[in-house]
């Protein structure tokens, strides 16, 4: 089972991969944080108009694309042929992943973080797609699944009761905690609202306390001090840096 906290220090999360060297959601995001030596890979699935379950952010290509549309109203071979990496300074093509493209490549050389954007409210049946493709892949105890939609996470939990599930939110941390214990394994916090005495509260209730998105060295500096169990970071090399774990650089 993926582990959700570390005896020597917090777990080092590369948001979107090492999305701050290279584009966001793509093989070479992810491979860099591989090899910077990352803790788990956080990255976001959408359903396709055909029903495979895409890696990427937005519910639009547009943003890091060239090209321009929904994802949901877009086939796979559509989106395949778009390139992830033309909104940025990296050179080469990046396809867009599939989620089992991913499932293939990185989970039993490194855990991924799996953000389901919008459940069943406006993806209809997205939980039991995302838990079959797990248990395809053998990966179910694997991955840790979050979301800013409780309803999602709740339909997760019932398709599978195994799999990690981890409940992202901005604001009151133990506030959070206690008006929706026992829904989920895990909470993410937006970095800036999260305090020590909250962190310290819910690891009280037995809940793992992760900031996101700590990129400067004063964010990852608070996260650290506050003691987060989880740094969610487009820096992960940073990150690394700053708890004086080895690195590689991008």
């Amino acid at each position: 089972m993926v582990s959700l906290t570390r005896q020597n220090g917090p777990v080092v999360v590369a948001h979107r991969g090492a999305s701050g060297h290279r584009p966001e959601n793509t093989f070479a995001s992810f491979d860099l944080a591989v090899k910077m030596g990352a803790d788990m890979i956080e990255l976001d699935v959408h359903p396709s108009a055909d029903g495979d379950l895409v890696v990427m952010h937005d519910d639009t290509v547009d943003r890091t694309t060239g090209g321009h549309g929904r994802i949901s109203a877009m086939s796979t071979g559509e989106l395949r042929k778009l390139n992830a990496a033309s909104k940025s300074t990296w050179g080469t093509f990046e396809p867009v992943p599939t989620f089992a493209e991913v499932l293939e490549r990185y989970p039993k050389q490194i855990p991924l973080m799996v953000e389901v954007k919008h459940g069943s409210s406006v993806y209809p049946g997205v939980e039991s797609k995302v838990v079959e493709e797990l248990k395809r892949h053998d990966a179910l105890e694997l991955v840790e699944l979050i979301s800013f939609d409780l309803g999602c996470l709740r339909n997760i939990r019932r398709e599978s009761g195994s799999v990690k599930t981890g409940f992202i939110f901005i604001g009151n941390m133990a506030a959070f905690a206690d008006e929706f214990g026992g829904q989920f394994d895990a909470l993410h916090g937006l970095w800036n609202f999260v305090t020590k005495a909250h962190v310290d509260y819910v690891r009280g209730l037995g809940y793992p306390a992760y900031v996101w998105t700590a990129n400067s060295e004063e964010e990852i500096g608070e996260s650290l001090r506050i003691g987060a169990d989880g740094v969610v970071s487009n820096y992960p090399d940073r990150v690394l840096k700053a708890l004086g774990r080895p690195s590689t650089p991008a």
